[in-house]
């Protein structure tokens, strides 16, 4: 029967040669694997009895029959984490009516580091009574002490689950598990084996199996009791966090279970699923390249939130329909997987389209307002270029153009994931003047670089608004009667228009 729980201690320091002290240490790093190489016709007397003097162990001459991997489990890898979210590692157990992962919270309590069992999740077999998956919590959670170990000290520990699982018509099952551990160090010396020698302590320990089911209505049915095992683990001294070799002896018979040595610690860390995207604004039919950024790992996984999926490790996406996408990669290695997901990561877009209509068809220069109708199709922002050196971000802006000309608007419509763009030529025209400002009794003239002057003889109520060339308002004033009026203005040429009942004179004045 393979053990319940597994005490894995790391680091030593021997302060005399009578005395070891085993020091704080964590367990593996979830996802770590390592590889025992068994012999179960090797002879107990490669173990001496307990000493407090140094040893050596040789396991260069055993024979090898069989392999047996062990792996300590990220929780999120096993499916049953969100059962125990704050399990810091698991262990898997394998029966012939079960197979299981015990999953351990980690505590640091006075500078001594004690993982505790907090549940068991995975899948039982009790036929007739149960057949299914299962995660329950543990009654009572073995404790693990890692420190401090010293010499010949034991360190006793118990555990309890009750598991308690229903047929569904009124039966309930109740899978009683017991567990009672002791462990200390009993002896230190040197293992020499094919990758290596190593300073090692040995930890020497019996753990006592007990298995039961209680069945409502039938009573309590004793599966396993009282299964004693000895398992004795070389560990390294240098800081190697996994046994060097152990051995297992069912004390019951006495029979050798297996005498199991390390052959390599592979270190495969689980791996780390990372992407990103060429682009993450994209139009229907462009194409994204997703980057893969993921390390440790060796295969992969990706949903693209279309129903579509790719195993390749930079794939190439077509989005064919608008909307907003989740994708996610899966990072596979040997010890395990990782999972990305980004929530709407890829937003996909129609294509825009430009367009627009304005009116009056042919407007006056200096009259007439025009009035821009955007019929842009799929846009979200806009830029429009009046082509006189204005511009407007407005989705239905008007415009004044002050002198008369032929002008190219453009407008530029755009989402996130592109632009498109229309021009159109627009004809100003210009007002025909009937007289001149003279004739009108009006005389207009520069008197400095930055004054100009308007002298009126006239009658006539006239408005005079004052342009630059770029047709920005600079000034306005009425003239009525003899007037003398002075606006300033910039050295550079302007534009006078005056205007009285439909009249319009222009004057560009230098």
């Amino acid at each position: 029967m393979r053990k319940i729980t597994l005490l894995l201690i790391g680091a030593v320091g021997i302060t005399t040669m009578a005395q070891i002290t085993v020091l704080p240490d964590n367990m593996p790093v979830p996802g770590t694997v390592t590889v025992y190489q068994v012999d179960t016709l090797a002879s107990p007397s490669l173990w001496t009895s307990p000493s407090n003097s140094s040893q050596t162990w040789d396991f260069t001459t055993i024979a090898n029959h069989l392999f047996d991997t062990t792996e300590v489990y990220a929780p999120a890898t096993t499916g049953f984490d969100t059962a125990f979210p704050t399990a810091y590692y698991a262990l898997p157990q394998a029966f012939a009516f079960a197979e299981v992962f015990v999953f351990f919270r980690r505590d640091t309590i006075a500078g001594t580091v004690i993982d505790s069992s907090i549940g068991i999740g995975g899948y039982l077999n009790l036929a007739p009574f149960f057949t299914g998956y299962i995660a329950e919590q543990a009654v009572d959670g073995e404790e693990f002490i890692h420190a401090p170990l010293t010499y010949n000290n034991f360190v006793i520990t118990n555990g309890q689950y009750s598991i308690n699982i229903s047929d569904g018509v009124g039966i309930d099952t109740i899978v009683h598990v017991f567990t009672e551990r002791r462990d200390s160090v009993d002896a230190f010396g040197t293992a020499i084996t094919p990758v290596g020698t190593f300073n090692v302590v040995r930890l020497s320990g019996y753990q006592i199996f007990r298995l039961e089911v209680e069945v409502t209505g039938f009573g309590t049915f004793p599966l396993i009791t009282d299964t004693v095992f000895r398992q004795t683990f070389l560990t390294d001294s240098q800081g190697i966090t996994m046994p060097v070799a152990m051995l297992e002896i069912n004390n019951q018979n006495g029979n050798l279970i297996r005498i199991a040595r390390v052959m390599a610690n592979f270190n495969n860390i689980l791996p780390s699923a990372g992407f990103t995207a060429s682009d993450t604004d994209v139009l229907v039919g462009e194409p994204v390249v997703f980057i893969n950024n993921s390390s440790g790992a060796t295969s992969f996984k990706w949903y693209f939130g279309d129903g579509d999926s790719s195993i390749l490790s930079t794939p190439q996406k077509i989005y064919n329909t608008p909307g907003a996408y989740t994708v996610t990669l899966i990072a596979y290695n040997n010890s395990g997987a990782d999972t990305l997901t980004k929530v709407n990561y890829i937003e996909v877009w129609e294509a825009p389209v430009a367009d627009f209509t304005y009116s009056p068809d042919t407007p006056k220069a200096g009259i007439d307002t025009i009035y821009f109708t955007n019929l842009s199709a799929n846009a979200t922002a806009y830029l429009w270029k009046f082509g006189d050196g204005t511009t407007s971000t407005e989705a239905n802006p008007k415009h004044i153009y002050p002198l008369g000309g032929n002008y190219k608007v453009w407008l530029y419509a755009s989402n996130p994931g592109g632009t498109d763009s229309i021009m159109k030529t627009i004809v100003v025209a210009t007002v025909d003047n009937i007289t001149t400002i003279e004739e009108l009794g009006i005389e207009i003239h520069r008197e400095t670089p930055n004054k100009m002057v308007i002298l009126s003889a006239s009658s006539k109520k006239l408005k005079v608004k004052v342009y630059s060339l770029e047709g920005k308002e600079i000034a306005g004033v009425v003239v009525s009667g003899d007037t003398r009026i002075e606006v300033p203005v910039p050295p550079t040429p302007v534009l006078v228009v005056l205007s009285e009942s439909g009249l319009i004179v222009e004057k560009v004045v230098r």
